[in-house]
């Protein structure tokens, strides 16, 4: 019987984590998203990292060169078109604005010099922390080869494979082109956000607050056995593109247990 259980949960939590590619940010406003040229980053798994459950998309991008202007244009107008042609390149809309932008730098796994060190480093984007971290920004990968180097340098990235992390002007804020390890790159994330995007972070901040209370509620409804006002609230919860800190993770485990609850009550 107790497998039994486990089993419906396990099946339950799957049922609960599926939406959640087609709805990332339901709740809480995260970063621009769009399907035209997304496509789901999931590297191979490696021993000792955290099983991934977050699905994440990341834009493909290149930064090519920019055709040359015709015309008395004045440079002011010249900076301006730079600007909106290397916002395309960054799998960005005219009119979207982001609040931070992650910038993924891949090379070619097969590069002499930095092949190797690419593989590591996509390995260590498929942990889930990383994952987690990863949906506070507007994602998106840059294929360096098919890049202009001049213009890359202006974003401030060489040849080889990284992490940039710009503002919605496309001003570099921070860069970490080589790292060991999963954590080490998640807390590059969170480092930057905190510290270089601080009313950023207060609304994210804001949001978690509001997931322990929606959470605490809840909690109190499984307890009065009103399963689907407590499910009602969790789904608040669950659809957000915030999944930091415990009340998140207990909000998510809590969820599946009372959908399962009323899955079994349709069926009696």
């Amino acid at each position: 019987m107790r497998a039994m259980r486990l089993a419906l949960g396990a099946v339950m939590l799957a049922i609960v984590w599926a939406p959640y590619a087609l709805a990332e940010d339901s709740h809480w406003q995260a970063p621009a998203k769009r399907g035209r040229g997304a496509t789901p980053f999931a590297g191979e798994r490696g021993k000792g990292r955290n099983t991934r459950m977050t699905p994440t998309t990341w834009f493909a991008g290149k930064v090519t060169q920019m055709r040359s202007s015709t015309g008395n244009r004045s440079e002011q107008s010249k900076e301006r078109a730079l600007w909106r042609h290397m916002k395309r390149g960054l799998a960005l809309r005219a009119n979207d604005q982001p609040r931070a932008i992650l910038v993924m730098w891949h090379q070619s796994h097969e590069h002499e010099e930095f092949g190797k060190r690419q593989i590591r480093q996509c390995e260590a984007y498929d942990d889930e922390v990383f994952a987690r971290w990863s949906l506070l920004f507007h994602r998106v990968v840059v294929d360096v080869p098919a890049s202009d180097p001049d213009l890359l340098k202006q974003l401030g990235v060489t040849d080889g494979p990284g992490l940039t992390i710009l503002d919605p002007q496309l001003r570099t804020v921070a860069t970490l082109d080589s790292f060991k390890n999963a954590k080490q790159a998640a807390r590059f994330l969170s480092k930057t956000v905190k510290t270089e995007f601080g009313d950023y972070w207060i609304e994210v901040e804001d949001e978690m607050d509001r997931q322990k209370t929606a959470y605490a509620a809840a909690v109190k409804l499984v307890k009065e056995d009103k399963y689907q006002e407590a499910a009602n609230t969790l789904a608040t919860i669950y659809s957000s593109g915030v999944r930091l800190g415990k009340d998140w993770d207990g909000a998510t485990k809590l969820y599946a247990n009372v959908l399962g609850k009323l899955d079994r009550q349709k069926k009696k």
